[in-house]
């Protein structure tokens, strides 16, 4: 081979430089195959988006995108207006007062509300009921948390007040769930542990600036209570509406069930007496002839010929009522609704935050 490339140098350089041509075509060929993959996938990436576009309604040129941004803007001055109104509900500040002042607080409004309770002869829990704030009897609350447990102390004393003035027979059960700050070192404190953990590795983050705002969590806490009592349908109805419609406190009802008193033993159809129509008719005759003078015109001369005049009926005065209730009669309210109910709800008072804390995107 070295003696055939001595003899034909020429050749074999022809040969060499054919080969580094060769090489440097194939690595030049490589390298804009990889490119024109890339623009090609770019360029299917775009062409998708387009169509897709296309298939929008409205599709997003110049005047529509103008007119989504004032659709956006009418929106904006509707859900500000909104905003507005809501806030109104958020006191101006949550006083921030000590334990032992709102331990006396709580004292002084819950013997005011026993005084009502009894003053109306409405059966409550007893000795054992601190308005939902029995874990603080023993221990006083934390400094941080005083201020939204003021707050919620005054929403529950309302809310109180509203169920002894519809009148229920007895107020059964309540439960105040702990709020985060109680035991944690913020409002927020549960809402961050709530969110999805991220994974170690450090990526490019591609979400939306709308989602990282809800990812914060809504722009309000919620303060939940349960609520039991017995009354009657009335006043079920009268007390659920005060809630709903409170002016000062926003209370949201999350769950609702009603129960009848006696649900395992409801009266049946056949417990109700009614009473017997009165028999009419001469002889016991149920189907009498007294409906065939008044198929006779008051003018026909024959109805004044036959038989003797007929004398004005004379009005009869209603028979004293009964004061004594019938079984029967009873049982029959019953069915209709007399029996009281019982009634449980889920409630959240709602506390927004601040317009600082809630701003719109």
């Amino acid at each position: 081979m070295g003696d055939w490339i001595k003899e034909n140098k020429s050749e074999a350089g022809l040969i060499f430089v054919t080969f580094l041509i060769a090489v440097v075509i194939y690595l030049f060929g490589s390298k804009k195959s990889g490119i024109y993959s890339e623009h090609k996938e770019f360029y299917d990436g775009a062409a998708s988006a387009v169509t897709s576009l296309k298939g929008k309604k409205p599709f997003p040129n110049t005047d529509n995108v103008n007119d989504f941004e004032v659709a956006l803007a009418a929106d904006r001055v509707v859900v500000e207006a909104l905003q507005t109104k809501l806030l109104a509900f958020r006191p101006e500040e949550l006083k921030t007062i000590t334990p032992s002042d709102f331990i006396d607080k709580l004292n002084a409004q819950r013997t005011e509300l026993v005084g009502a309770l009894d003053a109306n002869q409405i059966e409550f829990p007893g000795e054992d009921f601190h308005m939902g704030f029995e874990r603080y009897t023993s221990a006083p609350p934390r400094d941080g948390a005083t201020g939204y447990l003021d707050y919620q102390l005054d929403a529950l004393s309302a809310l109180y007040n509203n169920l002894v003035k519809v009148g229920p027979s007895a107020l059964v059960n309540v439960y105040r769930k702990q709020l985060p700050i109680e035991t944690g070192p913020s409002m927020d404190a549960k809402a961050k542990a709530d969110l999805p953990k991220t994974s170690g590795r450090r990526t490019r983050s591609r979400t939306r600036p709308s989602a990282r705002a809800e990812s914060a969590g809504p722009p309000f806490y919620r303060l939940p209570l349960e609520l039991t009592f017995k009354s009657n349908e009335p006043a079920a109805r009268r007390f659920i509406a005060a809630v709903t419609s409170d002016p000062k406190y926003y209370f949201v009802i999350r769950s609702l069930r009603i129960q009848n008193e006696k649900r395992d033993k409801a009266p049946k159809k056949d417990d109700v007496e009614f009473d017997k129509a009165p028999v009419t008719g001469a002889g016991g005759d149920e189907f009498s002839n007294s409906f065939e003078t008044d198929l006779i015109p008051e003018d026909d001369p024959a109805s004044e010929s036959e038989g003797d005049p007929v004398p004005e009926a004379e009005e009869l005065a209603p028979e004293p009522a009964d004061d004594s209730e019938e079984e029967g009669e009873r049982v029959l309210g019953q069915v209709l609704g007399a029996e009281e109910v019982f009634v449980f709800l889920q409630l959240d008072l709602i506390l927004f935050k601040g317009q600082e804390d809630a701003k719109l995107p």
